[in-house]
């Protein structure tokens, strides 16, 4: 009950008796109703209304101390006669004057996305004039609504993690309810994956290592890794029916998937993953790395390679049977590898060493050898190796003719 209780009613004369009512008076007391009955009551208590057959009273429970009290009301007619009313028990309490507030939306640690819309309820005996919402103490902002109430936030701008939000309603007469908290978790996507190795495009053989690092504000759950062909070939042979004996074996499915578990909300983790190509024919491939947050939120970065396990082509020009060199001599041939030559070297045994040069479009090479020594015979290895690391050799015994220098 709050401050400014109205009473009202109506008096009835007593049956039978044909007289006006001579006055009514109403009395707030804290003792129990019993008392009434044993004519205890002091008259001083009493204090008049407004009004006879039809009449107000109005309680000013502010000068009242809080707690329980009873309420009588005697009506008295011109003939003397007396009627009271039963007692009225009421409650003296100022908390019942403040409104109340509910939130709905968010639930306590639930996870959200961007776009929050905030829902809620607010209650008081009087009517609620507004209700207030504020986000981890920013400036409060005014919902829409008022005994059902809700607010639309983005949260674009926020840091991914936990959040408080904080709301309170408003009555008309200014009165505050006390404010209502919900932590929850904003989560606006998957986590952040860096792949350091290797580099996009590039040709690959053997055993090659994928590495990188991934991050996620609310914790990372795993890391997934899988291989996958870059394009489908064409294994029909149109000359020849397939047949099931026929059927290609897959080479990727030998491949299979591969998961790192992550320690409970680590928030980093590096990771590293080992490809053997071997089994691989040739070509472009693409390599995958998933990371997945506690929230089961996923990222996903790919990356294109070049597998090429097939060592350079050396060939050197023909050297004709029993063909003896002066000291100065001239090797030619070519060198071919589809995914591009990196080094292109030589090195006579025992002596000296360099590397040969290539003209850029052009697979010709020249390696001119002068001064080959004293020995009439020597032996020069040319070793070429491609982008992927495969190396081809080669060995070329020489007769020298020293005469013939």
């Amino acid at each position: 009950m709050h401050e400014g209780l109205k009473s009202t009613g109506t008096a009835i004369p007593i049956e039978n008796i044909r007289t006006n009512i001579l006055a009514i008076l109403i009395v707030c007391l804290t003792v129990p109703t019993a008392v009434f009955a044993l004519g205890t009551t002091d008259e001083s208590a009493y204090v008049p209304v407004e009004g006879l057959e039809n009449w107000t009273y109005e309680i000013d429970t502010g000068a009242l101390t809080e707690g329980p009290y009873n309420i009588l009301i005697r009506a008295t007619d011109t003939a003397g006669n007396e009627s009271f009313s039963e007692p009225s028990n009421i409650r003296i309490d100022s908390e019942s004057d403040i409104p109340s507030i509910g939130l709905s939306v968010p639930l306590e640690q639930e996870i959200v996305g961007r776009r929050l819309v905030v829902l809620g309820t607010a209650r008081d005996d009087d009517d609620i004039s507004q209700v207030w919402v504020s986000l981890d103490e920013d400036d409060a902002i005014r919902a829409i609504g008022a005994e059902y109430w809700s607010l639309e936030l983005d949260l674009e701008d926020y840091e991914e993690g936990p959040h408080v939000i904080r709301a309170w309603s408003v009555d008309e007469n200014a009165n505050e309810s006390e404010p209502v908290d919900v932590e929850f978790i904003l989560d606006t996507g998957g986590p952040e994956i860096l792949l350091e190795t290797p580099e996009l495009g590039a040709t690959v053989g053997g055993k090659v290592r994928v590495a990188g690092v991934t991050r996620d504000t609310n914790g990372l759950s795993e890391v997934r890794f899988h291989v996958e062909p870059a394009s489908v070939p064409d294994t029909t042979n149109e000359d020849t029916p397939e047949t099931e004996d026929d059927d290609p074996v897959d080479p990727f499915l030998s491949l299979e998937p591969e998961t790192q578990s992550v320690r409970r909300n680590r928030q980093e983790k590096d990771f590293s993953f080992d490809i053997k190509t071997g089994d691989l024919p040739d070509g472009p491939i693409i390599v995958w790395v998933e990371s997945e947050d506690v929230h089961g939120n996923v990222s996903a970065v790919s990356r294109l390679l070049y597998v090429d396990n097939d060592p350079p082509a050396l060939t050197l020009d023909e050297i004709p049977p029993e063909t003896r060199y002066p000291g100065n001599a001239v090797l030619t041939g070519s060198v071919e590898d589809p995914s591009g030559i990196n080094l292109f070297t030589w090195e006579i045994r025992g002596g000296e060493r360099g590397e040969i040069p290539l003209i850029p479009g052009s697979s010709y090479w020249t390696l001119p050898i002068v001064d080959a020594g004293r020995s009439d015979s020597l032996q020069v290895e040319l070793t070429v190796s491609d982008l992927a690391g495969n190396e081809t050799t080669q060995r070329i015994d020489l007769e020298i003719d020293r005469e013939a220098d």
